[in-house]
């Protein structure tokens, strides 16, 4: 899904295809990292609400020091450090370079007031990587420790099925948490007998 949304955007925006590997190799690192990110939110929320509220500020603190909003020249020096973790700083920073190569190199004006370097590139793929596994461990370790999640029965997951397809359940019903679901078992199965 993002590789088609980031082509079909890629030809809307008519650049030269020489740019394609480099935006669309970040552009796809960017979202595995992001994937995990909410992911693991997810499985750490108890609900839907909670798992918003806890992923807004990570992504509005990504978005901010991508470079370009807040720049490495601006930003006060108790937050650069935030440019060392931010994929999105890596990610522009690699796009940019390789976009302006033509525009004056490292003399442009533009890179200078940003603050990007080149030779990062390597540094900000292994941190994005390694954000992507530690999150995706993370997922994992909450899923199995936090919110009681527990395994559901074939007999459980084919009653969630058919209440689905029968319209008993919509998509917005598919957020409730497991324990109405259970409930919901217990009913249909106090039917059949």
């Amino acid at each position: 899904g993002a590789t088609i949304q980031t082509l079909i955007i890629y030809s809307f925006a008519e650049l030269p295809y020489e740019f394609l590997p480099t935006i669309l190799g970040w552009t796809l690192l960017l979202f595995f990292m992001f994937d995990a990110l909410f992911q693991c939110v997810a499985a750490v929320a108890p609900d839907g609400e909670q798992a918003m509220t806890m992923a807004t500020p990570w992504l509005v603190v990504f978005m901010l020091f991508n470079g370009l909003i807040v720049t490495k020249a601006t930003a006060p020096v108790y937050l650069r450090w935030v440019f060392e973790i931010s994929p999105t700083s890596y990610a522009m920073q690699a796009i940019f370079l390789t976009m302006t190569e033509d525009a004056g190199g490292e003399n442009n004006p533009l890179i200078k007031n940003c603050g990007y370097q080149h030779g990062h590139d390597l540094k900000g793929i292994v941190v994005i990587i390694s954000m992507t596994v530690v999150l995706r461990v993370l997922q994992v370790l909450a899923l199995k420790f936090l919110n009681n999640s527990q395994k559901w029965t074939s007999d459980e997951h084919s009653v969630v099925r058919n209440m689905v397809g029968s319209g008993v359940l919509g998509a917005r019903d598919i957020a409730l948490p497991p324990s109405l679901y259970r409930a919901s078992f217990r009913v249909v199965q106090c039917k059949r007998t």
